[in-house]
């Protein structure tokens, strides 16, 4: 039986590449493949950073992940497991965020993805 990271890291797979997500570079000729995305050590961490802001913030939902120290990761960090959600509550806030930053074209320049990242306070 899969894990709730595993089964997360699955969903998001099939909804990345089913809505055609994009998040392009700088100079705008290269995006960042799905699999850099759902990737423990590539984006996944900044994508649940991201998403734990919106389900605790506007929704007042509590979500827990487990990350550890990488300095082979994308981010520096590697998520190792996932608590207290489920795969749907995850991937419709995915859904979410990324409708909002995008406007509903699902294509995101790195600017915008920064941009959906919370602010310190």
């Amino acid at each position: 039986m899969m894990d709730v990271l595993q089964e997360t890291i699955t969903v998001f797979s099939h909804y990345l590449a089913e809505k055609n997500v994009r998040i392009t570079r700088e100079d705008d000729t290269r995006t960042v493949p799905h699999h850099a995305m759902t990737d423990p050590s590539g984006l996944l961490p900044l994508l649940f950073l991201v998403i734990e802001h919106h389900l605790q913030n506007d929704l007042g939902l509590q979500i827990t992940y487990d990350l550890c120290l990488d300095p082979e990761a994308a981010t520096g960090h590697r998520v190792t497991s996932l608590h207290n959600t489920t795969p749907a509550v995850m991937v419709l806030a995915l859904d979410h965020v990324l409708k909002e930053a995008s406007r509903e074209t699902y294509t995101l320049s790195i600017q915008q993805f920064h941009s959906l990242m919370p602010q310190a306070a």
